[in-house]
């Protein structure tokens, strides 16, 4: 039995033995955020809890709310397995009003399946696995393009240069990995876009030269490699490192400042997909960046951004209908062009965000915008 089932299967456990009533009414609403606060995936779950908590400090200093936001955090170290007792422990012990989470898909959907049974309501701001919105469930969210409309951004990239006509996917073996380059292959095929190789290379610090080797041999124009930040940077520095200098694309998985410094110089004219354009001419995103910046003494990436729009819509539902789960729910059904830090942010009917995403290349260690669209 996997990892996946034995968190299923443990939270209904505890679901099973207790009586859930809904939380009393009080002057505090408490907030779980849960995502990796430790190990590989740390970059991607500390800068979405940063996000949440610079939203949620302004919210409290301003007084927006009627009610004080207190943000209770945990680490799932990126495995599904622990997000069981994690969520039963917030919901039960620590009566949570809603959730923003997880980053890694897999303990996403687990966390969705728990907020389905205690009827919590779920955004999620960094996971792009479009199955997370299709499962009909009313209680999750999605703040972030998700790998569709993240495929779709590189694919018509792709198909815009003439002499991108023989194309290599790479892929990381995970969950992650896995979605994101099915969805994109499809695009691709569609499109009349040949694939002659089909790689999935495993996670962790492995050699690469065997799936560089492969690439050489093929000889593809382009490169599409669906990977997270640390496997991506080892990927691009060996193909760098062997003189491979084929043009490489990629989703946001690759937009962190992490990934700049691993990969380095390797990294240089990339294509990626950049859901947050920091160079947007906007008061609210300007006025955003100085102030994560003058807090968390960094710069603010794609996924604090997010997580800063999530808290921020959240705290508006709340605003508009206090902490009741059938009501804050409800309010974040209706959020439409919502004037977040990335853009205008709405959901459709499943809860996603219907937003197309741009694109940008690596260009002097940064991503800069290939085009400026003000959404």
């Amino acid at each position: 039995m996997n990892c996946y089932r034995l968190s299923i299967y443990f939270v209904f456990f505890f679901l099973a033995q207790a009586i859930y009533c809904e939380e009393p009414r009080s002057n505090v609403v408490n907030i779980g955020v849960i995502g990796p606060l430790s190990g590989s995936g740390a970059p991607y779950g500390e800068k979405q809890l940063r996000g949440v908590i610079l939203a949620a400090e302004e919210m409290n200093e301003s007084g927006f709310l009627p009610y004080s936001i207190n943000i209770i955090k945990a680490d799932d170290q990126g495995n599904s397995a622990l997000v069981g007792e994690i969520a039963r422990d917030m919901v039960f012990e620590q009566n949570v009003s809603a959730f923003i989470g997880c980053v890694n898909s897999s303990c996403t959907h687990v966390l969705e399946m728990i907020c389905v049974k205690v009827q919590k309501p779920q955004i999620t701001t960094v996971s792009t696995d479009p199955s997370i919105t299709r499962a009909g469930t009313p209680w999750i969210f999605r703040c972030l393009a998700d790998d569709r409309k993240q495929a779709k951004a590189l694919v018509c990239y792709i198909d815009g240069i003439d002499e991108y006509d023989r194309v290599a996917v790479l892929t990381l073996d995970n969950r992650y990995g896995k979605m994101g380059a099915r969805t994109c292959k499809r695009l691709l095929k569609e499109r009349g876009l040949e694939v002659i190789l089909d790689e999935v290379f495993p996670a962790g610090n492995h050699d690469r030269s065997a799936l560089v080797q492969r690439v050489g041999q093929s000889k593809p124009s382009v490169i599409v490699l669906w990977s997270l930040y640390d496997e991506a940077s080892q990927v691009m520095k060996a193909l760098r490192e062997s003189g491979i200098g084929i043009p490489v694309v990629a989703p946001d998985g690759v937009t962190t400042a992490a990934f700049l410094k691993k990969a380095g110089i390797a990294s240089e004219g990339m294509i990626v997909t950049l859901p947050f354009n920091r160079f947007r001419k906007t008061e609210t995103t300007r006025n955003f960046l100085r102030r994560y910046k003058k807090r968390w003494g960094q710069e603010a990436d794609s996924f604090a951004a997010h997580a800063y729009d999530g808290m921020n819509i959240l705290g508006l539902a709340i605003k508009r209908g206090g902490i009741e789960a059938f009501s804050i729910k409800d309010n974040l059904a209706l959020t439409t062009n919502f004037p977040g830090v990335t853009g205008l942010i709405s959901f459709d009917a499943t809860g996603n965000d219907v937003r197309d995403v741009d694109l940008a290349v690596v260009k002097n260690g940064k991503f800069v915008p290939l085009s400026y669209r003000d959404k």
